[in-house]
C-alpha cells in the first residue's frame, strides 16, 4: 500500500504545484513590500500574508485530492490487483471487482452510490470547515 501511496502521490504531485505556484505568484507585491518596511521575516510574511490570500487555492487542492484518494482505482489494478489477501483494495477496485468480474451490477451500483455519498459528506464538511477559516479575497 505504500508503493501505491507514492505513486498516487507522484501522479497528483504536478496539479498541486503548478496550483500553489499560480496563486503564490498572484500575491500582490505590495503587500509584500509593505510587510518588509514594517520589519516582517519570511515565516511572518508566509503565515500572515501568503497564506490567508490563497487559502481558497488551498481548500480547493485539498478536496480534489481528497475526492482523488477516495477514487484510486488505476495504480491498484495495475500493481497490485487488490495485493496479497486484498491488502491494497480500495473502495473504487471493490466496486468494479463486484460489478465486473462477479457480475452483481447491483451490487457494484450499491457500492458506487455508497461512493458517492462518502465523497460528498467529506466535500461537504470541508466546505463547512472552509467557511470558518479567514479570507482576504
Amino acid at each position: 500500500m505504500v508503493g501505491i501511496s507514492i505513486l498516487s502521490v507522484w501522479m497528483g504531485l504536478g496539479f498541486s504545484f503548478l496550483f500553489l505556484l499560480a496563486a503564490l505568484r498572484n500575491v500582490p507585491s505590495e503587500l509584500l513590500e509593505a510587510a518588509d518596511m514594517e520589519g516582517c521575516n519570511y515565516f511572518q510574511k508566509l503565515v500572515s500574508i501568503k497564506m490567508p490570500l490563497i487559502s481558497p487555492t488551498i481548500f480547493f487542492l485539498i478536496c480534489t485530492d481528497l475526492i482523488g484518494s477516495l477514487m484510486v482505482f488505476g495504480p491498484v489494478w495495475i500493481i497490485t490487483k487488490g495485493g496479497p489477501m486484498g491488502s491494497t483494495e480500495t473502495m473504487m477496485y471493490w466496486m468494479y471487482i463486484e460489478a465486473f468480474e462477479n457480475a452483481k451490477y447491483g451490487y457494484g451500483s450499491a457500492v458506487a452510490v455508497l461512493i458517492f455519498v462518502i465523497v460528498m459528506l467529506v466535500t461537504l464538511l470541508s466546505f463547512v470547515y472552509e467557511k470558518k477559516g479567514v479570507h482576504y479575497t
